[in-house]
């Protein structure tokens, strides 16, 4: 599996096909940082608490799960003409230059919305 930094890197130059096979999707992602702590809220719509796994190891933030695509559709054939949304498996990896108290990072996960709170040691 593509680090984190390399697919976001491939991602941002365009480069996805060029090494392998993109596999599902990235949601989008803000990292805020104040004084003692940062702000992880990534945009993970229509995904179940349980769906979504959080870990810290050192150093990096890992959030992963896969959202499913539930729609049925009854027509024999089927034709898309737009498609945007992202489902299958992600996995994100952010990295954090500083020390963190893995012991106070909590998250919340409301309306689609994660937030992971980490504190600086």
């Amino acid at each position: 599996m593509k680090s984190g930094f390399i697919f976001s890197l491939q991602r941002e130059l365009g480069l996805q096909g060029l090494f392998g096979r993109e596999e599902g999707w990235l949601p989008p992602t803000d990292v805020y940082e104040t004084e003692g702590e940062f702000v992880v809220c990534m945009d993970l719509p229509g995904m179940e608490r349980e769906g979504i796994k959080i870990s810290f190891t050192e150093g990096v933030l890992t959030i992963r799960g896969e959202r499913r695509n539930e729609l049925k559709f009854g027509a024999s054939q089927l034709r898309c003409h737009q498609l945007e949304i992202g489902y299958g498996p992600f996995r994100r990896e952010i990295y954090f230059p500083v020390p963190i108290d893995q012991d106070r990072i909590r998250a919340e996960y409301r309306q689609g919305l994660l937030k992971v709170v980490l504190p600086k040691r």
